[in-house]
């Protein structure tokens, strides 16, 4: 019994991601956690190993700020900061998923590697937190002007 107990606690351990204790000139943040995704696009095929994970870097300087749609088979949680890291030895092709807000099945991607960024621990997020602070506050007053510059192209 302890042996099947024990094996249980060393997989959840491998699930959990590291921790850094220094905040990346260019952190990201944690969106959205624990999204299922599907090897076929009706979405009947999920994968089991895995799930997707929304993050944005805090970069006000991009000039995309798009989203990124990662497979990790770490768990996170949503609020995180996390470090920009990947394991090219698990990948996933041709992926699909439900749009969370939308319900919408969307592609994921056409070929991924695993996510494996570390956390940011509460320590660096507190010694940092005026830096975080105001790049998130930056962050979004460039996808504020982006969407004004885009809605006055249309128009």
């Amino acid at each position: 019994m302890a042996s099947s107990s024990g094996k249980k606690a060393e997989e959840a351990d491998t699930r959990e991601p590291e921790v850094s204790n220094t905040v990346p000139l260019v952190p990201f943040k944690v969106l959205a956690t624990d999204i299922p995704f599907y090897r076929d696009q009706g979405c009947t095929d999920e994968v089991s190993e895995a799930r997707i994970v929304i993050i944005q870097a805090l970069d006000p300087d991009d000039q995309i700020q798009e989203l990124d749609i990662v497979p990790s088979t770490k768990t996170y949680e949503r609020g995180a900061y996390v470090t920009l890291a990947f394991d090219n030895k698990k990948l996933w092709e041709n992926c699909w998923f439900k749009d969370p807000e939308t319900n919408e099945v969307q592609q994921a991607w056409r070929i991924h590697v695993n996510f494996i960024g570390e956390v940011i621990s509460t320590a660096a997020v507190e010694k940092e937190k005026e830096r975080l602070d105001d790049l998130e506050r930056r962050v979004q007053e460039k996808i504020e002007q982006i969407s004004r510059s885009e809605t006055e192209t249309v128009n």
